[in-house]
């Protein structure tokens, strides 16, 4: 490993009250997502990823997890405050994994205030892509998973015209 190269590391949570050392978003999307694993950790163990490479891309996070049969991954990248290059990097991975989040470290009215002028938006929306406010501690707008694109394209579009409204 060289000076300035990501640390990589991996947390493995196997009993439920480890689920407490979470984040509250972060815990809702594991329920939303990942039930079996949330439930029962110890039978289903959560493993989450941190900087870890994705076929050629480097995700700030990556939690696996057990939905029913299937195992699922949800990407996120983690930015203090830049949606543009945050929005950039989950277009790009976003075809890797389940689910995909944006999680800024600003307020939800920031974010959402973002979002309005940013050219991005609807394509991030269209894919899927969540928004979370580590700030507030709470999910601004939820992932969709990739087979439900389609209806994640709706949900864009209803998100993108109160976006685009202006205020009264």
């Amino acid at each position: 490993m060289q000076k300035g190269d990501p640390v990589m590391a991996s947390i493995i949570i196997c009993h439920k009250e480890e689920l407490s050392l979470l984040s509250w978003w972060l815990r809702k999307i594991l329920f939303t997502h990942c039930y079996d694993s949330y439930e029962n950790p110890s039978e289903n163990n959560i493993v989450i990823d941190v900087r870890k490479k994705v076929q050629g891309y480097e995700t700030d996070m990556i939690l696996t997890c057990k939905s029913g049969s299937r195992t699922v991954r949800i990407g996120f990248e983690l930015k203090e405050s830049d949606l543009y290059k945050a929005v950039s990097q989950a277009v790009e991975r976003r075809a890797l994994f389940h689910y995909f989040y944006i999680v800024l470290n600003l307020h939800a009215h920031q974010i959402l205030t973002l979002l309005k002028g940013h050219a991005g938006t609807e394509k991030a929306l269209s894919m899927g892509i969540g928004f979370v406010s580590s700030t507030d501690d709470c999910i601004i707008i939820k992932s969709y998973s990739k087979p439900n694109w389609r209806e994640s394209k709706s949900y864009a579009y209803t998100i993108l015209s109160y976006l685009t409204n202006e205020e009264r």
